[in-house]
């Protein structure tokens, strides 16, 4: 089998390339990730918190979730072409159809600097990671979700035995006759 160079773009193929600040802007790669740290993301003069939340929901609709990851926007600060936004990601399903627990991922995107860049904080990492060189990865999500569940059981755990060293003669599976009306 003949292994064909690859060539260079024809001048009409370049120029077909969509060019500026476009929101939402849709990149043709074969590899679809790596157009990902290539994303354009909009420029100051357009830049208002509803363009923001739409660019970061275009970008991780490209990242390729399972569709079974859903995930809210909310824009939470903006100061000096800071503008700050908190995904929530959850997993709904037949017996919890409200997600969780629920993983945050923290955007910034930074329309001050010229292209606007854009970095990001997944909950539970020390990393800050920039656009143009990583993406949300499913597996972090299921990770972080993984943890908080196993975090949770086991505070259940302990609180069970911290009431068992309190009244060790009391069945563990007995309600307190007050914890009704304590909701």
């Amino acid at each position: 089998m003949e292994q064909k160079e690859p060539q260079p773009p024809s001048q009409e193929e370049a120029d077909a390339r969509p060019q500026g600040n476009i929101v939402g802007q849709k990149f043709q790669a074969d590899d679809e990730k790596a157009a990902l740290l290539n994303y354009v993301w909009p420029a100051r003069e357009a830049f208002d918190a509803n363009v923001g939340r739409k660019a970061i929901d275009d970008y991780i609709q490209g990242v390729g979730l399972h569709p079974s990851w859903l995930w809210t926007t909310t824009h939470v600060n903006s100061k000096d072409g800071l503008h700050q936004y908190r995904l929530e990601f959850g997993q709904p399903g037949r017996r919890r159809p409200v997600p969780f627990p629920t993983v945050n991922v923290y955007f910034e995107i930074n329309t001050s600097a010229t292209p606007t860049r854009a970095r990001f904080v997944v909950e539970d990492y020390n990393s800050v990671y920039k656009t143009e060189e990583a993406y949300v990865r499913e597996e972090w999500l299921q990770l972080v979700g993984e943890s908080k569940m196993k975090a949770i059981e086991t505070r259940a755990l302990l609180m069970k035995v911290k009431v068992m060293a309190a009244d060790p003669e009391k069945p563990c599976d007995e309600e307190d006759e007050d914890s009704e009306t304590r909701d």
